[in-house]
C-alpha cells in the first residue's frame, strides 16, 4: 500500500480506502470462468474496507512502538553514553533492527 506510516494514533486515516478510490480490490474483480461474477461493491463494503484499513494501520503503528521500546530497552541495557551517542544514532547504526522495522506488518 502506498500511504505513509502515521506519526500516532490521531493521525489514521479513517476516510476513504483504496477500494473507495477505485484501487482497491474490489474494483479490479474480474469474474473468471465457471466462477460467479463478483458481488458489487456497496457503501456498506467500502466503509467496512475503510475501517479495516485504518484498524490495520493501527495495529501496524502500536506493533512498531512496542518494537522501538523493545530496541531502546536493549540500547540501556548495554550502558550506552546516551550523550556521545544518541538512541536515534545507534538505532540507524544497527542494520538488523532498520531490516525489522522496515519489515514489520500484520500478514499472516
Amino acid at each position: 500500500m502506498g500511504r505513509v506510516a502515521p506519526s500516532g494514533p490521531s493521525s489514521i486515516p479513517v476516510g476513504m480506502g483504496e477500494a473507495e478510490t477505485g484501487g482497491g480490490p474490489a474494483s479490479n474483480a474480474v469474474a473468471q470462468p465457471g466462477m460467479a461474477a463478483p458481488a458489487p461493491v456497496t457503501e456498506k463494503s467500502e466503509k467496512n474496507d475503510a475501517m479495516q484499513y485504518a484498524a490495520r494501520q493501527l495495529g501496524i503503528h502500536y506493533l512498531k512502538r512496542y518494537f522501538l521500546l523493545l530496541c531502546f530497552r536493549t540500547y540501556l541495557s548495554l550502558g550506552i553514553n546516551p550523550v556521545t551517542k544518541p538512541f536515534d544514532k545507534w538505532v540507524a547504526g544497527q542494520r538488523e533492527l532498520q531490516h525489522l522495522l522496515n519489515h514489520l506488518t500484520l500478514d499472516t
